[in-house]
């Protein structure tokens, strides 16, 4: 499936080129001759989730995904472990937002509808709350680190897609404190300042950093933090808030800096 997309995409770049491909019909005839569908044991498999995802979405089959989906979260006969099934559902689900994101189908709009309507199916269910942390995290980073290579989505959208980070089991302020800056009718940099302002907080997420590596993941603290500090300081710099601008830059060099040592993060208070 990767060496196929890779060549439709060399051909017509983007997702569009895997929509006439017809691989996602021939996978889940194989799946259900192996016997593979009847468990979903094949949902383990992180890269073949992957790579069938984009071809589900491009040639119109997301009800499969969907049906997949609906079998891992309401499925309590007790087989599979919570953590497990969570697992199952988590990446599938991911891989369908991260698909949905992109412009040929309907950009961050079209990647929050897609996390709303799990919302929605699975309201019930007490994996709810778990099962959208990737999602949403994964939207957050594109509507803000990321934002600069798509469009805004709606302001209902993204309010909406706000809104869930109450249904989440952390409160996920960094990431929360991020989206408001980026606001697409009405950004605000109080959060993010009441964030800086708590030292106490600050110094606790800090701590609990992994020792730094030679490059930080994406959608990792040590990414966020940068980011966010260097947009922060930005927004208050460009509204005339130059004062504020300077104390949000003076104590991330105090509190933070030693977390940063790599060129793909943002040089703090920049």
């Amino acid at each position: 499936m990767v060496a196929k997309a890779k060549q439709l995409q060399a051909n017509e770049p983007g997702l569009g080129s895997l929509a006439t491909s017809g691989m996602s019909g021939r996978i889940i005839r194989w799946l259900r001759a192996c016997g593979a569908e009847q468990d979903l044991r094949f949902m383990d498999n992180y890269t073949f989730i992957r790579a069938l995802s984009p071809f589900l979405v491009a040639e119109g089959m997301e009800e499969i995904a969907w049906e997949w989906l609906a079998r891992t979260i309401n499925n309590t006969s007790g087989d599979l472990s919570n953590e497990k099934r969570l697992r199952r559902a988590s990446n599938l689900l991911g891989e369908l937002v991260k698909t949905k994101c992109q412009p040929q189908y309907g950009n961050l709009d079209s990647g929050i509808s897609t996390m709303l309507q799990a919302q929605q199916l699975f309201r019930t269910s007490p994996l709810l709350s778990d099962l959208l942390v990737s999602s949403w995290r994964s939207v957050s980073w594109l509507s803000t680190v990321e934002s600069y290579s798509r469009p805004a989505p709606s302001e209902e959208l993204f309010d909406a897609h706000i809104a869930t980070a109450d249904r989440l089991p952390q409160p996920f302020l960094l990431e929360r404190a991020h989206l408001h800056l980026y606001h697409p009718t009405h950004p605000d940099h109080l959060p993010a300042l009441n964030f800086f302002k708590d030292k106490q907080r600050l110094r606790k997420l800090v701590n609990t950093v992994e020792p730094k590596k030679s490059k930080p993941d994406k959608l990792s603290t040590v990414s966020w933090l940068a980011f966010l500090g260097h947009d922060t300081v930005n927004h208050l710099t460009q509204s005339g808030r130059t004062q504020e601008a300077q104390g949000v830059t003076e104590l991330l060099q105090a509190e933070v800096a030693s977390l940063f040592n790599h060129k793909s993060e943002p040089a703090l208070g920049s």
